[in-house]
């Protein structure tokens, strides 16, 4: 009768596991929630550096717990638990003599077996934001991990039918077969900081620090066992190459609660990341005060995209071993295993078993159990205000051996609204080991409201829609969250009022505070065209052309130009516009009207003495050959004239006093100076009323030059009748060589 009830309450047992915990496969603890910018202390789980720059002053956890189970053998059917609920531990279908026909199934595909349990248990924790750059935090919990791996199908099908079935009983070999379990305490000391900030490119790194103190530890592995079953109750183990060991507070008795004490060397462990963040529009978020201190907006997130490196776990625990389990090689036959007494105390009684029929292979005093060490790698996208994209990718770096806790590879895809007292998720989850179950894919969920969160990574079970082999749940309980506040902004334009100088009127952060009818990032105070999108540089003024010379200033706003001509062209760079240059294709000089011309000029004498400079301020014209008067100016009082822009302009040009003056007189005789050698070049001719100085400088004995500047004498001249003094017109002239050739002839015109 004792040992059908023992038998009951080990299947109740198993099932409520089965049915209520969850699957250490799936998931990091507290994922969903520990992906939050919200979620204060939490997120340190998956990366130390998620707490430096976090939207919490401060935060406390008060009690949490992640449950993770799963196996890949065995599985609920869930009509067993549809409409009775997964906490009633009431449900007549757990006390069903037939309960394993009707709701249990197997998966028989051949694969190794393999079975999983993670537990930790949150106590009271916390985190500290100490400024905009350095965070410490504060966890402590109980943990238990434990992972079976390598179970055949055949000896997994015989330990099913409790070594019944007959069928079964032949020999088979197991290779690499490993049971570890591992509980312990773990205290962790969290310290991360900002490393980089500079306009959208941000980065921070964290580390954790762990003090692990061992509670209790077990394993066990062959590799390999040999072994045939003869009956139901005979066992032959042969050449088999077993490990069993525990830690010495594993040594059960009847007062072993007041004997327990802590059996481990004080272990270390570690977790390491490090953050990037993407940051375009970082302008949003930072401001000056008023009275000019830089200030950021503590309370938002600021990040387009985000990446995430972490390796976790690092470190292992070092077990003191109990003298009563030792590795050993197995030899025996007709071995009566039904025989055990395994009573209250089952560890005590597989050591007493061992220890009686086999020889140890070592007496090794220490052990370890190394960390299930972990990379996590994460990117989180933000698609609007408080709604993220998610990818997060778990890898396992340890190997499935007898003295370390391992995960599986897994791949999580989820869509994460957040605020800051209320945020939820939905994820879509890919498991390398749910595959071997055929549920690779599943479907997890999240929720946080104030001081309460709960989640899954397989809400699948919860939805009764398939067999059940593992299931997962974390909850928390911390105090009323303590975030950064928004800062007071009474025009609501988002730009606190401490940084605002317009906080009556909504503006915007680039503007600081201003209002910006144009929208160009310069507040309508600044803003020379307030009305036009323009640039900083130019106080708000555009430049169509971009040019570097603002429109409101431009006089060719549409064509590209340069400063030294108002912003219009000048093809020929000689600093004349060419609207407004009279040889555009030539580059001139300013003066000229952009044309390469040169001034006319020379000194006139008095009439008395040839080498007095007149002082005399007489009118003079400049003629062309046809004695159209081209342009007028005065003698200087130094007795200098001169003609801009003359030379290259014209051809041939002549330089007449004016007759009209009474200094000029039919007696009066002026001499032409060059200004630079004064030598003198020229004396006026009396031509009738017409007074006349003819030529260029520098001046030789012809009366018209060729002003071209081009190497070409061109020979001018006025023909006079000595008998009246006045000009010979209309008749033929020519002009003869040295040798009295004739090489050209031209007719005298009025």
């Amino acid at each position: 009768m004792r040992n059908k009830t023992l038998k009951l309450t080990i299947k109740k047992f198993i099932i409520s596991i089965l049915s209520i915990a969850s699957n250490f496969i799936y998931s990091q603890d507290f994922l969903y929630y520990g992906l939050s910018n919200f979620g204060g202390l939490i997120p340190v789980f998956q990366n130390p550096a998620n707490i430096a720059d976090s939207r919490s002053r401060w935060d406390l956890i008060l009690l949490g717990n992640q449950t993770d189970f799963g196996n890949n053998y065995i599985g609920i059917k869930p009509s067993a638990i549809k409409g009775y609920g997964w906490f009633d531990f009431k449900n007549p279908n757990f006390s069903d003599t037939a309960f394993k026909t009707k709701y249990v199934v197997r998966m028989r595909n051949g694969y190794q077996k393999e079975a999983l349990l993670n537990f930790r248990f949150l106590l009271p924790s916390f985190m500290i934001n100490l400024n905009d750059k350095h965070s410490i935090a504060f966890t402590w919990s109980i943990r238990s991990l434990l992972n079976v791996y390598n179970v055949n199908q055949q000896l997994a099908d015989l330990l099913y039918s409790d070594i019944r079935d007959s069928s079964l009983f032949t020999g088979d070999n197991n290779y690499r077969f490993s049971l570890t379990m591992n509980t312990f305490a773990e205290y962790s000391g969290t310290y991360a900081r900002v490393l980089y900030k500079k306009q959208k490119h941000f980065l921070k790194a964290g580390l954790s620090l762990k003090l692990l103190q061992g509670m209790g530890s077990i394993y066990a592995y062959a590799d390999p066992l040999h072994y045939r079953f003869k009956t139901d109750t005979t066992l032959d183990i042969y050449n088999s190459q077993i490990g069993y060991g525990h830690s010495n507070n594993f040594d059960f008795t009847a007062d072993w609660i007041k004997k327990y004490s802590f059996s481990s060397l004080p272990g270390l462990g570690m977790d390491i990341g490090i953050v990037y963040e993407f940051r375009p529009k970082y302008w949003k978020y930072e401001f000056q005060s008023t009275d000019g201190a830089k200030l950021e907006r503590r309370d938002l997130n600021k990040y387009l995209l985000k990446f995430s490196a972490s390796v976790l776990d690092i470190g292992h625990i070092t077990y003191k071993k109990s003298p009563n389990s030792f590795d050993f090689i197995a030899n025996t036959s007709n071995w009566k295993f039904r025989d055990i007494q395994y009573n209250q105390y089952p560890i005590a009684a597989i050591d007493d078993t061992i220890k009686k029929r086999f020889t140890p292979a070592s007496t090794d005093s220490k052990y370890k159990v190394y960390l299930p060490t972990t990379l996590l790698l994460q990117t989180d996208l933000k698609i609007i205000d408080n709604l993220y994209f998610n990818i997060t990718s778990s890898i396992n770096l340890r190997k499935k051996i007898f003295n370390s806790n391992s995960r599986y590879n897994a791949h999580h895809f989820s869509v994460r609204y957040e605020r800051r007292h209320i945020s939820g998720a939905l994820s879509f989850n890919y498991n390398d080991f749910m595959n071997t179950v055929q549920q690779p894919w599943s479907v997890g969920a999240m929720f946080h409201l104030w001081f309460l969160s709960i989640g899954t990574s397989n809400l699948n079970n919860f939805l009764y829609k398939r067999d059940i082999y593992g299931m997962n749940f974390f909850v928390l309980i911390k105090t009323t969250p303590h975030m950064f506040k928004r800062p007071e902004d009474k025009d609501r334009d988002n730009v606190p009022d401490i940084g605002d100088f317009c906080p009556t009127i909504a503006g915007n952060i680039k503007t600081k505070g201003c209002p910006d009818t144009d929208k160009d990032g310069i507040p309508d105070i600044q803003d020379k065209c307030p009305d036009k999108a323009g640039l900083e540089i130019f106080n708000g003024c555009p430049d169509t052309d971009n040019d570097s010379i603002p429109d409101i200033t431009d006089e060719c706003p549409t064509d590209f130009g340069s400063k030294l001509t108002n912003g219009c062209p000048d093809k020929d760079k000689d600093g004349v516009a060419d609207k407004k240059d009279d040889c555009p294709e030539k580059a001139g000089i300013i003066k000229c009207k952009g044309c390469p011309y040169l001034d006319f000029e020379g000194i006139v004498l008095n009439t008395y003495n040839a080498k007095d400079i007149t002082t005399d301020k007489i009118k003079v014209y400049l003629l062309d050959t046809l004695l159209n008067k081209l342009d007028s100016t005065y003698l200087d009082g130094n007795g200098k004239f001169t003609f801009p822009c003359v030379q290259g302009k014209y051809d041939m040009v002549m330089v007449m006093l004016d007759n009209n003056d009474s200094r000029v007189t039919t007696k009066a005789r002026f001499y032409l100076m060059d200004p630079e050698n004064k030598e003198i070049k020229r004396v006026t001719k009396r031509y009738g009323k017409y007074n006349y100085v003819f030529g260029e400088l520098p001046l030789s004995k012809f009366d018209w030059y060729d002003l071209k500047g081009n190497g070409k004498l061109t020979i001018g001249g006025i023909l006079v009748n000595t008998d009246n003094n006045q000009p010979i017109a209309n008749k033929k002239i020519y002009i003869k060589n040295d040798k009295g050739d004739i090489v050209d002839s031209t007719t005298l015109i009025n």
